[in-house]
């Protein structure tokens, strides 16, 4: 092989490592939106409606000062152990959420789980309704699964995963039906922590 051919081939492999190397260090910055799953383009509009009712509903004062509200809003053993909670002299109501994103990761037609993130604004109220102050805008990340039951999508489960160690750190003292019901969460957390952070 000629000399002068020893350094095209020198060139073209430099110039080939340049091009990759700066492929690699660029790309991610523009490529930065996941593609939506198919569940998510099917179903997400649904999943973002029924979250956004839930919370909204869930974070209203008819709901806190009666509690027997809650069947329409819960089901199984998460609506017992809320129903179960004390009473609280003051209550935090949600007055505004913006669900920045929603990914859906199982629909069928009697269950859906899906991660909902975005933020929320609350307020401390009495339980005669008159605000004692406005909370700071809190964000959040959750893992919902809903049940149909009487044609009404009802909260069988949820998880936050907000601080993401700290959720994996407090997974092993989940109860056994919300594990069975949320599903392998340390992958979910791995995987959807960028939630809402491209909208």
């Amino acid at each position: 092989m000629s000399s002068k051919t020893v350094r095209v081939v020198i060139t073209f492999l430099f110039l080939s490592t340049l091009v990759i190397c700066n492929l690699l260090y660029f790309l991610p910055r523009y490529v930065v939106q996941p593609t939506p799953s198919a569940l998510t383009i099917a179903y997400g509009e649904e999943a973002k409606s029924v979250i956004e009712a839930f919370e909204l509903t869930y974070g209203s004062l008819p709901v806190r000062l009666n509690r027997n509200l809650l069947s329409n809003l819960m089901t199984g053993e998460l609506l017992a152990r809320i129903m179960s909670l004390g009473e609280s002299s003051t209550h935090y109501i949600t007055t505004n959420i913006d669900l920045k994103e929603v990914r859906v990761l199982d629909y069928a037609p009697l269950q859906f789980k899906a991660v909902g993130c975005g933020q929320m604004n609350r307020d401390e109220v009495t339980p005669e309704g008159e605000q004692i102050r406005t909370l700071p805008g809190w964000t959040f990340k959750k893992i919902y699964v809903f049940n149909r039951e009487d044609d009404i999508w009802k909260l069988a489960a949820v998880y936050d995963f907000t601080d993401p160690n700290g959720a994996i750190r407090d997974w092993s003292y989940v109860l056994d039906w919300e594990r069975d019901l949320i599903g392998p969460l340390p992958d979910y957390v791995h995987e959807h922590y960028g939630c809402g952070f491209h909208n």
